[in-house]
């Protein structure tokens, strides 16, 4: 199976794709038409005013018609997961502006002081509350 069709990986192009489930085939390929209307302008400096207004409302257009497919997607996800509380969480997640969900301490740190090398998470969390609580007192007196 594997020689006659091989699996190819993602192109980072088609792996960003995917991650945005309302950009249909169509979409896409209006977005190719504008990137190629737009490297044509480029080319000849933006001097033909009559295809600048032809791009322009092109772009509009397309700007228009993502946004409402997006909008739609995400009222039919809601729409499929309104008596799920957890999807529903994970949906408005996605919508949220990218966070961190993860917190890490150090693997190990040294105290400043006694120069001991701590790795558990307690001490080194101790190490920093003593270093952070004595700054306030110290820096006034430099």
């Amino acid at each position: 199976m594997q020689k006659h069709t091989p699996l190819q990986p993602l192109s980072r192009k088609r792996r960003k794709l995917l991650n945005k489930p309302w950009i249909t085939q169509a979409l896409y390929k209006s977005i190719k038409e504008k990137n190629k209307i737009y490297r044509s302008l480029q080319k000849n400096g933006f001097e033909n005013k009559v295809k600048f207004a032809y791009y322009k409302r092109y772009r509009n257009q397309l700007t228009h018609l993502l946004v409402l497919s997006k909008k739609e997607y995400y009222q039919s996800q809601f729409l499929i997961a309104r008596n799920d509380s957890a999807k529903t969480g994970k949906l408005i997640n996605t919508l949220l502006p990218g966070r961190t969900k993860t917190t890490s301490t150090p693997p190990s740190l040294t105290h400043p002081l006694s120069r001991e090398c701590k790795q558990n998470p307690a001490d080194i969390t101790n190490i920093l509350n003593d270093f952070f609580v004595s700054v306030g007192i110290t820096w006034p007196a430099k």
